[in-house]
């Protein structure tokens, strides 16, 4: 009965061993998935707070989103750590078949719905329509959402201004008010800028929105970049 017992012991034992090495391997930049090598390897180190719910693959329209559910207290250089890990890989296996002109993004959401949404890092700006989309050689395109006070996620908390060099694209949502304008300074790249001015200083009281002052000294400090100051009326 002893020596029986520690078969079973022995088995259960072996089949945990093998249930946890499978699990390391399915979330190594190694595994059999090919279109999650990459997440894998972006969110090595950071899966603490952040956990990949969902791929959404289409080979036909050379898209792939991944959506990634972050914990509450993620902080903002995280969420740039792992698009600058996605970055990285890309660039060290060119062979790998996201390089072949697909459009890449990350998509950031508080809740394992999926939904609502705090911040979409993208290798092409997702503003421009379908015949105006250019695919950048890294993800350089971030939309924030208003969801994104509920999180970590606050892009004038930023702390390794290294790790924005390369944004390319800044997209706010309605609601979303950065009031440091000297962090756009930290995106030397910049080449698109899309946010939300009020008409009135009255309009604050319901929207946090950029005045016409704060709009012209966007402007000033980002001479060479694209802005687009949209009304909230819109």
């Amino acid at each position: 009965m002893k020596k029986k017992r520690i078969w079973i012991f022995g088995g259960v034992l072996l089949f945990a061993i093998l249930i946890a090495a499978f699990i390391l391997y399915r979330e190594s930049p190694y595994t059999y998935v090919k279109e999650e090598r990459v997440i894998n390897y972006a969110l090595k180190g950071s899966r603490s707070d952040f956990e990949l719910l969902h791929t959404y693959l289409d080979d036909e329209n050379r898209t792939i989103e991944y959506e990634i559910l972050s914990s509450e207290v993620a902080e903002t250089d995280q969420y740039f750590i792992i698009a600058n890990r996605t970055n990285e890989y890309l660039e060290k296996h060119t062979d790998y078949f996201l390089n072949e002109g697909f459009r890449i993004s990350l998509c950031f959401v508080s809740n394992s719905s999926g939904a609502p949404a705090i911040v979409r890092i993208s290798n092409w700006n997702t503003d421009k329509t379908e015949n105006d989309v250019r695919v950048m050689d890294r993800l350089g395109c971030v939309r924030v959402w208003n969801n994104s006070e509920l999180s970590g996620f606050w892009m004038g908390d930023m702390e390794d201004i290294s790790l924005y060099e390369n944004i390319r694209a800044v997209i706010l949502d309605k609601g979303v008010y950065i009031n440091d304008l000297s962090v756009f300074l930290s995106f030397p790249k910049l080449e698109y800028f899309r946010f939300y001015a009020r008409l009135s200083d009255e309009d604050k009281v319901y929207y946090n929105s950029y005045s016409d002052e704060e709009v012209s000294r966007i402007r000033e400090l980002l001479p060479t970049c694209e802005i687009l100051a949209v009304s909230i009326e819109e």
